[in-house]
């Protein structure tokens, strides 16, 4: 197990006495009690750089210890030294959710619960640092501070539409305008709520260049609160698990040809996933297979993984689409992720438990469950670091356990004085002695 940081306590004489601290290259200064950024905080949203030598983790503020309006933070973590950067990740608003990274890795986005807003950060060429790289004025600058990067109007101007309640989870894709312009697609889950969001962000083809004025932003309330969204490889189409209403919803954001700004929103379909009106089928995880043909979702109530076919109602004509949920699969209890990976020993489907304290493996062809990874906590989300497996590089995966304390005995909720949470570290290279099994933690 990799060393626990220290934990800096803020006593009352520093939040009476409204001390200031500087920032990295900051324009200003921010009050007393902030978030320390040497450790994870109840860690939530994960997310790798294309490299494979950073993790990106949001840290949500849970037990609201520090401030709201920036009381949570994203760890940048070298994964070489499995060492946190302290001084190199922002400060967010407290609650957030998921974090994604555009293809090219140039921009990270973060949604965040604290006064309903999604941030849109820069990210070094390398990979090792993320910030807010505009002030007050427009001017670049590179800083913690999340405030001139933060849209809770879209645009973030005045009479604006404004970004429903309780942003979740993200779904980011990027979309080509021009020669000379791109648009950061942005798809937006909200928990409560029947809204579902897309935001489109310019930017020059080469990202460097962020046009956060000229954003857009649609809304359209289909369902009745939604956790997972993702949208099907090869198209535009979005798909989100509705968390009350046992289906899954399907919708299009429509853009003119030539035009950075959203028109509309297409409602295409619905796929139900139960036909018991008293079965909830809260769906919280969904992933598609390489070629997009197949969808799978994770469920609570019941615990269960669905597969569902997306080919073609008529196979000769190659028309139509199935939709059809073909296989149903219970496995352990309370799920919160589902991820899917290509390895050398095919495709598997990796399920977080956050009850079981297991991470369920899943051959999605036979289909059946091929092993279950122990661990000593509650898993909450999953990534795998693409950018190691591809170069050939030992291949890891990441999950967030959101109140470990690395301790049995100890609780988060015992104390406000405890470090909570961690991030487990899983090793997916089949030629490993330690195959599927947790090798470490990073505190």
């Amino acid at each position: 197990m990799f060393k626990k940081a220290p934990v800096f306590k803020f006593t009352k004489v520093l939040v009476l006495a409204s001390l200031f601290v500087p920032l990295f290259a900051c324009e200003g200064t921010f009050i007393e009690p902030l978030p320390p950024r040497d450790h994870v905080h109840y860690p939530v949203g994960l997310a790798t750089h294309a490299s494979g030598d950073y993790l990106y983790v949001v840290n949500t503020n849970f037990d609201a210890r520090y401030r709201e309006e920036l009381g949570g933070t994203v760890s940048v973590i070298d994964l070489n030294t499995r060492k946190i950067l302290p001084d190199n990740g922002p400060f967010i608003p407290s609650f957030g959710g998921s974090i994604e990274i555009n293809p090219s890795g140039t921009r990270a986005y973060v949604a965040t619960r604290q006064a309903n807003s999604l941030v849109s950060f820069a990210i070094s060429p390398a990979g090792d640092t993320m910030f807010c790289d505009r002030d007050k004025s427009g001017k670049k600058t590179s800083s913690s501070d999340p405030t001139q990067c933060t849209l809770r109007r879209v645009p973030n101007t005045e009479n604006s539409p404004v970004l429903p309640s309780d942003p979740f989870d993200l779904d980011v894709s990027t979309l080509k305008i021009n020669d000379d312009l791109n648009v950061d697609l942005i798809n937006v889950s909200h928990l409560r709520g029947n809204n579902v969001s897309s935001i489109t962000i310019p930017h020059t083809a080469d990202g460097k260049s962020v046009n956060l004025s000229a954003a857009s932003l649609r809304s359209v309330g289909i369902t009745k609160g939604s956790g997972s969204i993702a949208h099907r490889p090869g198209t535009r189409d979005v798909f989100v698990g509705d968390r009350l209403g046992g289906e899954i919803l399907v919708y299009s954001p429509y853009l003119a040809a030539g035009k950075s700004e959203i028109q509309a929103m297409i409602v295409r379909t619905s796929i139900s996933l139960t036909h018991d009106a008293e079965i909830v089928a809260d769906v919280r995880g969904m992933a598609f297979s390489t070629d997009g043909q197949t969808l799978f979702a994770v469920t609570r109530a019941p615990d269960a993984l669905h597969i569902i076919d997306l080919g073609p109602k008529d196979p000769d004509r190659v028309s139509g689409t199935l939709y059809s949920v073909v296989d149903v699969i219970p496995i352990d209890n309370q799920p919160s992720d589902l991820v899917y990976h290509e390895g050398p020993e095919g495709p598997l489907l990796y399920i977080p438990s956050f009850e079981e304290g297991t991470i369920v493996v899943v051959d999605p062809l036979i289909p059946a469950i091929l092993d279950r990874i122990k661990t000593s906590a509650n898993p909450s989300r999953f990534v795998i670091n693409r950018g190691q497996c591809r170069r050939g590089k030992k291949c890891e995966a990441y999950v967030s356990f959101f109140d470990d304390t690395g301790d049995t005995l100890k609780n988060c909720a015992d104390s406000r004085d405890l470090v909570c949470g961690s991030i487990g570290i899983i090793d997916l290279d089949p030629k490993s002695s330690r195959y599927h099994q947790l090798v470490g933690k990073i505190f």
